[in-house]
């Protein structure tokens, strides 16, 4: 019997039979788990966006999951004034899963979903919303309610009559269940999200109550698995959501929501590590992590543990920085910080690291924040000190910054040292190539370079760098690197993001560099540790743009290109590892290279003829990073590597 073609209606079929696990969808498609090619294409087909993950791995659709299902907001006074209905947590469910929540139909009308904030709380993240139309329902007032609903695939906001118990509703549906109890199905809802929450959530330390109480779960994820396995809960739920969790004790926060025995604190705590995390749907597998994150992040800012004192604080701080996952988390999250944090956080850090010496995340993040103030000599100093003894599978994070800090500043042999230490023998081999080569010099010869020492107290201690022109391939590197350890939070996003594997990274890296102008950042950062001619070949970089290349002449290492719309023609250096054909057209970054001729460096896109004008005209609208990666995507080209790519650090 042929294997059925696997489509999405296939899938959507499948899927009819109610959420499953992804080996149970595959049995539904009849594809056989050793069919790579069927795997990979109902893989292909998970990525819609009508399909929705359960926290417990299982796949559904959303559609069909909540559709009809109507949700219920009662407003408020400054939503009446300003005409418009905030989407809070009581809207999530139909909001979860619509396959395009843009748009929301009022009154026939489409009404595009916006963002406001909230002026009376500067610090409040938006609120998506949506304006209400001239003339729908001109009277309503504070407390009234109104429902979204997901209707034939659209999200449809409509008025609904307050009714109590078994009254009408408003919305065609009839009494659910609870409506006896008076609480209009409140009570219900509320025990069926406990019973998804209890198995499936983060069950917090130290939590008051008893039966599960104490746990904290994803709200988005949770209130879809209560809709696949309690669709009777949901659809009776004849109060707003919030009403319905207030009512048992519930809580929700940032997107998370927890059960009647978590403290305030304790929900502030992992809703703090959540966010420093990243935030996005939270994962009680890493629950522990929050709220060891959440705990460090709120000691080091002052803003908990009112409690404890000083030295305590900084002492349970240390602990906490003696983690590599929770410095890890730090580093990263400290470069998206703005400067005001930054500044609260290198005092708490000091004085961490003096409470607790050994705590090797205090001295990495130190050696950081040093980075970012633009002190690189003493971040260097601050790691040469701290990691003498380090495991490096433990600490691999602060190894290898300390491993690309030494290649910065020129010393390659102590860079290949710190690399090797690491195991990565691709990266130690790399930087190590760039060292010159001396032959037929014995250590008590006079050194070649005529300083008139023998060769064992000069040279070969101190090696002096091969000429700037054959060192361009590495600053660039020295970049790039940068860039993947220091940027890697903004730069532009595709689905492949292994820079050694798959060109399209090594463009992203590029492109955030250059189209993104991060590599002044990088100039700043790396400037006073850097060489002094690397430093300001690299600094002269910064003013160049990508251009749209006409290949007239290649060979020997070398290549005669001309600007198809400067109309100029230059002779470039090509690295080792990139070969240009006459006749191609190329996307590619020239720059300087000291005194020799100027070089290709980066990522080179091959661009089909028929998308000469395209990609010029793209060109003139001075594109970003991410709209430069965009294009390259859409228009399926070929990337090559201009130079070794850059290490994982």
């Amino acid at each position: 019997m042929p294997r059925p073609t696997v489509t999405f209606d296939a899938l959507l079929a499948a899927l009819a039979e109610g959420p499953c696990q992804p080996d149970e969808l595959l049995a539904r498609l009849e594809v056989d788990l050793d069919d790579a090619a069927g795997v990979d294409a109902v893989a292909s087909l998970v990525d819609a966006t009508r399909l929705v993950d359960l926290p417990d791995g299982r796949i559904a659709d959303g559609l069909r999951l909540v559709e009809g299902v109507v949700a219920r907001h009662r407003l408020g006074e400054d939503e009446v004034a300003a005409r418009r209905v905030d989407l809070t947590d009581d809207l999530f469910v139909p909001l979860a899963g619509a396959p395009d929540a843009a748009t929301v139909r009022v009154g026939g009308e489409s009404c595009p979903v916006a963002s406001h904030l909230d002026r009376a709380r500067p610090e409040a993240p938006a609120v998506p919303s949506v304006g209400l139309p001239a003339g729908w329902e001109p009277d309503l007032a504070a407390g009234d309610q109104v429902g979204l609903a997901l209707v034939a695939g659209e999200l449809e906001l409509r008025r609904l009559a307050d009714a109590e118990g078994d009254g009408d509703r408003g919305d065609g549906e009839g009494p659910g269940p609870g409506d006896g109890e008076g609480d209009r199905g409140a009570e219900v809802f509320a025990a069926a999200v406990t019973s998804v929450a209890v198995e499936q959530g983060h069950h917090v330390a130290g939590a008051e109550g008893t039966g599960g109480d104490g746990w904290v779960v994803d709200l988005v994820s949770t209130l879809l698995a209560v809709t696949a396995d309690h669709p009777v809960a949901v659809r009776g739920l004849q109060v707003p959501m919030g009403e319905a969790l207030d009512a048992a004790g519930l809580r929700s926060a940032g997107g998370l929501l927890a059960g009647a025995g978590v403290t305030d604190e304790v929900l502030a705590v992992v809703r703090a590590g959540h966010q420093v995390m990243g935030g996005g749907r939270f994962d009680p597998g890493g629950g522990r992590l929050a709220e060891a994150v959440g705990t460090a992040w709120l000691l080091l800012m002052g803003a908990a543990g009112d409690d404890l004192p000083e030295g305590d604080r900084h002492r349970v701080v240390g602990r906490l920085l003696a983690d590599p996952e929770v410095s890890q988390v730090l580093v990263d999250h400290a470069r998206s910080g703005d400067q005001g944090d930054l500044e609260v956080l290198a005092g708490g850090v000091r004085q961490a690291r003096a409470a607790v010496p050994e705590a090797l995340g205090a001295a990495w993040l130190e050696a950081e924040l040093a980075l970012m103030a633009g002190d690189a000599g003493a971040a260097m100093a601050e790691l040469d000190t701290a990691l003498l003894d380090a495991d490096p599978d433990t600490w691999f994070g602060p190894l290898a910054l300390r491993g690309h800090l030494r290649a910065v500043a020129g010393d390659l042999e102590g860079a290949a040292s710190a690399f090797r230490r690491l195991g990565d023998r691709e990266a130690a081999a790399y930087v190590a190539r760039w060292r010159p080569v001396v032959e037929g010099v014995g250590r008590n010869d006079r050194c070649p370079c005529g300083s008139g020492r023998k060769y064992k107290q000069c040279c070969l201690a101190t090696p002096r760098p091969v000429a700037l022109e054959e060192r361009v391939e590495l600053v660039w590197w020295k970049a790039q690197t940068w860039c993947l350890r220091a940027a890697r939070r903004t730069m532009p996003w595709f689905s492949s993001p292994d820079p050694v594997e798959d060109p399209l990274a090594f463009l992203a890296v590029d492109a955030h560099l250059v189209e993104d102008g991060r590599l002044v950042d990088a100039v700043a950062e790396m400037g006073p540790l850097l060489p002094a001619d690397e430093a300001t070949l690299m600094d002269r970089w910064s003013s160049h743009s990508r251009a749209l290349w006409l290949v007239e002449r290649s060979g020997d290492g070398g290549a005669v290109l001309r600007d198809l719309e400067a109309d100029q023609t230059v002779e470039v250096r090509l690295g080792p590892d990139l070969t240009l054909i006459e006749g191609q057209v190329v996307l590619a970054l020239v720059v300087p290279s000291g005194r020799g001729p100027d070089q290709v460096v980066g990522s080179v896109v091959r661009v089909p003829d028929d998308e000469r004008q395209a990609c010029l005209d793209l060109l003139q609208g001075a594109p970003a990073g991410q709209e430069l990666l965009d294009w390259v995507v859409a228009m399926g080209a070929a990337v090559d590597r201009a130079a070794s790519p850059p290490d994982r650090a």
